[in-house]
């Protein structure tokens, strides 16, 4: 058989020849000849036989996916616009379609998308196609590849090499999560993604093959082959919605190619052909995505719509699409629009017209308008949820209404007389003087307009009632006592009385013990005291209303008391050779008070020689006074009540620690002077010492004995009165008892050093202009003598005898420069003295204040001004005028400085001195004077309520009343300890007195 295949380009024509003898396929090399300006002969290899039957499987070379396709799998497949897979589930992240579905012209674009099984999650796409058909896809073979990961969808278009064979070719499609496939990882690996291969059917190219690409909002891309000799083309386009003669025709085209733009949304037809030639198409195409479905109106009411919805539109084309939404009264043939936006759903939609019908209609920034669909505005009947906190006398009723608006309410007795609220505006109210234990009926309606309401609701019920106290239970069970709890909703009566019964349980006839008027509130607990211990009680409540109404008893609640048992856990800790502490577990009874018995263990056979300690508040004791190295045994008893006590717990057993060997290293001695040193040692327990000092040319028996010398935790001990350059041994021991030490340990012995001056650092503080504090480094123990005098003067001022520091010279003379230097005294001599330390007195301190003036005077206030340079404080002192003694202002102040509690009608004068420092203070300037304010403006003062003497707000001048002013009482008032009222005369008024406290006073006239 013979087949001939002509393919035509700009540049060559090529003859394909396809042989088959005796079934034998044979490739053959034929020449070629191109016939244009110059001839030349081109050998070629002749193109791969066309498929005929269905590629096989490719079953060796399959990717795989290690965490299988949950964030990448497949979930549908398209190709010019036909389905060739939908979901597997990724049970195996491979699929393979076998069956050839579309078709493909080779050398066009075929535009294809796809779908995730998993809009959450990034994932990548390569497409590869066995064109050579040889069983495997090759890095050559990419007919896709993403250039980014994508979520939810997938689109492009594929395009088949123009020289492939006609006939069914492999085409496989790798998702890989948040990867791209890489061109050679057709049958790679890979965490999560999913893999299909699908069968397409490779046509013959047809002349030209007009095909629409990259579609958008407002253009597309006309292609076509170019199979023909032609050097021009032509293109005819129109909307489909116009006339089929309604053609734009554009000319002198040269490229295989041509964009359409100022599209605007719908669909489009075109048709090419080579110039002068036979139109090929036409070819449609639409522009923008599909328009909005499924719409709806939700809660319509007399006014306004809640919300209306639509279904989103789902282009991956059209990303980030914009809503608009238009209304209008039906037939009104002008539109508003009332949304634009990125929701599928508006706000609520108000201000429309009460049983009024409405059309609107949605798009989407990339589609049409959808169809219009009709609501009609309605006065709807509001949903009565039904009754809440319901109590004896009020409960509250709740509707529900989307839009709002104005109600009506009506409620009654169960088949009574209806009692109507009306201009109700929001969806509850509380209903109060209601009939405790009734049912209610009610129901609620909505004024649409003056004339027009909704139908009531379906009647709701209620029935009132005092609530009933809830979750009660009884917790801290002691054994005379127990706290009761209970929650209490009930209304009316804060903040929620409470009647508690209670009663002991062995006997059912014993009569309850009732306990009324418990207060509380929400959450409530209740010490129940006096019980038995060890006995089964059992309680109820309920929970008062008012005016004798009471809510149900709770179910009787039993529990039984405690007994009263010793204390547990008992430890021994913190042993010496004298003490021990006790410690146990006492529980949680209030009482705790113990009592602790102690003994030898020697006398364990016998019930006597127990040593008491009574009345311990904690659950932990100290013993001391113990013998060492001695067996004790110990026990305790607790008192559960005042009257009720334990018996005593199981007796514990420890010994003291011996005597002898107690400390833990070997004592020293540091710091030594010509006069003292001080003595070290540590020890493993807190005790008291006893401490012997020798020097070393006395006999052994020669001793210097400090009984009781140190408590503590080991410790040390400053030798004092020790002579020069002598040498001493010196020892320690634990004292044990008062009549029992340890052995000594001996430490190790020292040396005295020669006399020398002891005293380090002279420096002086708190220097005045007559006095000076001098300080230093040194022993308390070790006398000082000390000399100072001026600069520049020969003659020294000694102090001797001196025994503390710091030492305070006196009598200096102001602003004078001192030197001092200080020595210790040895052997009854100073030793030389240390280094001269040099100090200067402050200057003497002159008044730096003058100009003073009153800058405002009122009834019982002034403000006083004077000058004075800056950072020098100041003493102010003040008197009436010709008075005896001053009163002086507390503390140090500052210009201005306002006097209070002034006599309204007063002369007074007043002085300022400089502060130069602490105890430094100058001479008073001169006086002076100031006169307050009369005040006759208020011509008499009553009292307008009970109160303190002093308080401004019980007058009716609002102040408290002068020398000046004449008073009358007419409530009852105080003047308070220590206190002065002034009048200038005083009277009583029905119900007027006047208390007097604590050395209080009152003064006419004065």
């Amino acid at each position: 058989m013979l087949l001939l295949q002509f393919t035509n380009s700009p540049d060559y024509t090529m003859l394909h020849f396809h042989f088959t003898l005796h079934q034998l396929p044979i490739r053959v090399a034929l020449l070629f000849l191109l016939i244009f300006s110059s001839f030349k002969w081109v050998m070629a290899d002749a193109p791969p036989r066309a498929a005929t039957t269905a590629p096989k499987a490719l079953t060796s070379c399959r990717p795989t996916f290690s965490s299988g396709c949950f964030t990448g799998g497949l979930n549908s497949f398209t190709v010019n616009g036909t389905t060739l897979s939908n979901a597997t589930s990724c049970s195996t992240g491979y699929a393979a379609y076998t069956a050839v579905t579309t078709n493909v012209a080779p050398g066009q674009p075929h535009p294809f998308a796809g779908t995730f099984t998993n809009s959450g999650y990034p994932n990548g796409v390569t497409i590869w196609a066995d064109v050579n058909r040889d069983g495997t896809f090759g890095t050559t073979e990419v007919v896709f590849q993403a250039s980014t990961v994508t979520t939810s969808t997938f689109s492009g278009s594929l395009t088949i090499p123009l020289n492939t064979a006609t006939g069914p070719v492999d085409v496989r499609v790798v998702v890989a999560y948040f990867t791209i496939p890489p061109s050679s990882s057709a049958c790679g690996s890979f965490s999560y993604g999913e893999a299909e291969d699908y069968v397409l059917n490779v046509i013959a190219p047809t002349a030209y093959y007009p095909t629409t690409t990259n579609i958008a909002n407002t253009s597309a891309l006309l292609n076509w082959n170019n199979l023909g000799t032609a050097s021009s083309y032509e293109v005819q386009w129109r909307p489909q919605t116009t006339p089929a003669s309604a053609y734009t025709t554009i000319s002198g085209i040269t490229s295989t190619t041509f964009a359409l733009t100022g599209l605007g949304i719908g669909a489009y037809e075109w048709q090419m052909r080579p110039t002068s030639g036979t139109y090929v198409g036409p070819v449609s195409f639409t522009v923008g995505c599909t328009t909005p479905s499924n719409l709806n109106a939700f809660n319509v009411g007399s006014a306004s719509v809640q919300f209306l919805s639509w279904s989103a539109v789902s282009e991956p084309a059209y990303p980030n699409k914009t809503y608009e939404v238009q209304l209008q009264v039906k037939g009104a043939g002008s539109w508003s629009t009332v949304y634009t936006g990125t929701n599928t759903l508006t706000p609520r939609i108000s201000g429309l017209s009460l049983q009024t019908p409405y059309t609107w209609r949605v798009r989407a920034d990339c589609s049409l308008f959808s169809a219009p669909q009709t609501f009609t505005t309605t006065c709807n009947t509001p949903s009565l949820n039904g009754a809440y906190n319901i109590a004896h006398n009020s409960a509250q009723l709740l509707w529900s209404d989307p839009e709002g608006g104005v109600y009506v309410l009506q409620y009654r007795p169960a088949g009574g007389t209806w009692t109507t609220v009306s201009s109700l505006t929001t969806t509850s109210y509380d209903l109060t003087g209601l009939t405790n234990n009734t049912t209610y009926e009610c129901a609620v309606s909505k004024v649409c307009a003056t004339t027009l309401s909704s139908p009531y609701s379906a009647t709701r019920t209620f029935t009132t009632a005092c609530k009933l106290l809830s979750s009660p239970g009884t917790t801290e069970l002691l054994p005379t006592s127990a706290v009761l709890y209970w929650y209490n909703y009930a209304a009316g009566v804060p903040p929620g009385e409470v009647q508690l019964q209670w009663r002991p349980t062995s006997q059912s006839v014993v009569s309850w013990t009732t306990i009324d008027n418990i207060p509380g509130g929400i959450y409530t607990s209740y010490s129940l005291t006096g019980l038995t211990n060890n006995t089964a009680y059992q309680w109820q409540a309920r929970a008062s209303c008012g005016a004798g109404v009471y809510s149900s008893f709770t179910s009787p609640i039993s529990f039984t008391t405690q007994s009263c048992q010793p204390p547990s856990a008992l430890n021994t800790s913190s042993i010496g050779i004298n003490r021990a502490t006790l410690s146990w577990n006492s529980g949680s009874y209030l009482e705790q008070r113990f009592t602790v018995q102690y003994r030898p263990a020697s006398l364990s056979t016998t019930t006597s020689g127990w040593t008491s300690v009574t009345g311990i508040v904690s659950d932990r004791y100290s013993l001391t006074g113990l013998d060492p190295n001695t067996a004790y045994q110990w026990q305790v008893s607790m008192a559960c009540t005042p009257t009720e006590l334990s018996g005593f717990s199981a007796p514990l057993i420890f010994s003291t620690l011996p005597c002898n060997n107690r400390l833990s290293s070997t004592p020293f001695a540091t710091n030594q002077t010509y006069a003292s040193a001080q003595l070290n040692w540590s020890d493993r327990d807190i005790n008291t010492y006893t401490v012997q000092w020798r020097p070393q040319s006395l006999p052994a028996s020669n001793w210097n004995t400090i009984a009781n010398a140190v408590t503590g935790n080991g410790g040390s001990y400053t030798l004092t009165g020790l002579n020069t350059s002598t040498t001493y041994e010196w020892q320690v021991a634990v004292v044990c008892t008062p009549s029992l030490l340890s052995n000594y340990f001996g430490g190790n012995s020292f040396t005295t050093t020669a006399c020398s001056n002891l005293a380090t650092g002279l420096a002086a503080t708190g220097t005045t202009f007559s006095a000076a504090n001098l300080t230093w480094t040194g022993p308390t123990f070790v006398p000082y003598v000390l000399r100072y005098r001026p600069i520049g003067t020969t003659t020294w001022t000694d102090v001797s005898g001196i025994m503390t520091k710091p030492y305070t010279l006196t009598g200096l003379m102001a602003g004078t420069v001192y030197e001092a230097q200080i020595a210790s005294v040895c052997s009854g001599s100073a030793t030389a003295y240390g280094l001269i330390y040099s100090f200067t007195t402050a200057a003497a301190c002159t008044n730096a204040a003058s100009s003073l003036t009153a800058l405002s005077v009122g009834s019982t206030t002034a403000t006083l001004g004077w000058a004075s340079p800056p950072g020098i404080g100041s003493s102010l002192r003040y008197r009436v005028a010709g008075a005896v003694g001053w009163q002086t202002v507390v503390g140090v102040v500052n210009a201005p400085y306002a006097l209070t509690n002034l006599i309204a009608g007063t002369a007074y004068e007043f002085q300022v001195a400089s502060v130069c420092g602490p105890g430094q203070l100058s001479g008073y300037t001169a006086p002076a004077s100031f006169t307050t304010t009369s005040t006759n403006t208020c011509p008499l003062m009553v009292t307008v309520q009970n109160g303190d003497w002093t308080n401004p707000a019980i007058w009716s001048c609002n102040r408290v009343p002068l020398a000046t002013d004449p008073v009358q009482v007419l409530h009852i008032v105080t003047i308070p300890n220590n206190g002065t009222g002034r009048a200038q005369r005083l009277s009583y008024g029905a119900g007027g007195k006047v208390s007097f406290g604590m050395a209080a006073r009152l003064l006419l006239n004065q």
